[in-house]
């Protein structure tokens, strides 16, 4: 399965909702959770990698530069251990694309047009 990308964007609200969404489907997906490496944050981790983010979120809500800088590397600290997260989901034997899609990641592979049959010219009769 190729690995899709995190959808990491628009406002911190919304990066905190789906960092929620994805804890809570890792949280009730009990096979999933078994021989995880130690190389992917587990979902402990996780968590306080998001409780980070929320906590440095709301302080810096006031405006201190050295804040936002604080929720910025707690942003992107909390994204990096999701993307693992979807990486280790990928390589695994068993198929999590249900968990994936529960998680918010989107599994379908979208159609290029480049791939479609070239039709042959006639010339007019």
């Amino acid at each position: 399965m190729a690995v899709p990308a995190v959808p990491f964007y628009g406002k911190d609200t919304d990066r905190l909702a789906k960092l929620g969404i994805a804890y809570n489907a890792l949280a009730e997906s009990g096979s999933f959770l078994n021989n995880w490496p130690s190389t992917v944050a587990n979902i402990e981790v996780f968590k306080q990698k998001v409780d980070r983010y929320q906590t440095t979120f709301d302080v810096a809500i006031h405006g201190d530069r050295r804040l936002i800088a604080d929720r910025t590397a707690a942003c992107n600290d909390a994204g990096e251990a999701w993307q693992k997260i979807v990486n280790y989901a990928c390589a695994t034997v068993q198929d999590n694309s249900n968990l994936l899609e529960l998680m918010g990641v989107t599994t379908s592979t979208r159609r290029n047009s480049s791939l479609k049959t070239r039709t042959e010219l006639q010339a007019p009769e």
